[in-house]
């Protein structure tokens, strides 16, 4: 294999869930990567990332969810990996849950803090926050979560 072949693999167009939003990232060591969850590789509960505010309706894996406050719930299940694309463990899915109750799911991208300048393009939340932006001419909803060492972007569409 050429050193030209092994950058191409290595730089890996992932198509975040549903939305078609293309999120370009350097994917180097991240299936070796030291820092997974200790919940994920046990099969222990849920962990909850924090809470978020949307302002707008938005739609999170092909359901509608009203403005109004949700906790994001990172789960134990990972999207299927594709050969082209980085390994199952960065694509978690993550529910956004409100009274209890589950009101949707979408896929997130987990980036460690370590690798997160090679993707950031703009101010990062602060350890423990997470900030909602809009993106694509409002198009999108970008929700990106700093907690204990990774970063999640979890990409949502405008409904």
């Amino acid at each position: 294999m050429t050193q030209t072949r092994t950058d191409t693999r290595r730089r890996a167009t992932h198509v975040v869930g549903t939305v078609g939003v293309v999120l370009m990232a350097t994917w180097l060591g991240m299936a070796t990567n030291g820092k997974l969850w200790a919940a994920e590789q046990a099969g222990a509960a849920d962990v909850i990332l924090g809470t978020v505010a949307l302002s707008l309706p938005t739609l999170a894996d092909g359901h509608a969810l009203p403005p109004g406050t949700y906790e994001l719930r990172l789960t134990s299940r990972h999207a299927a990996a594709t050969p082209a694309g980085p390994p199952a463990e960065v694509n978690p899915w993550v529910e956004l849950v409100q009274g209890g109750v589950v009101k949707g799911q979408e896929i997130a991208t987990r980036i460690p803090a370590s690798e997160i300048g090679t993707v950031a393009k703009t101010a990062l939340p602060a350890a423990g926050m997470a900030t909602v932006e809009l993106l694509k001419e409002s198009e999108y909803l970008r929700i990106w979560v700093n907690h204990d060492g990774q970063h999640y972007l979890i990409h949502l569409t405008r409904g």
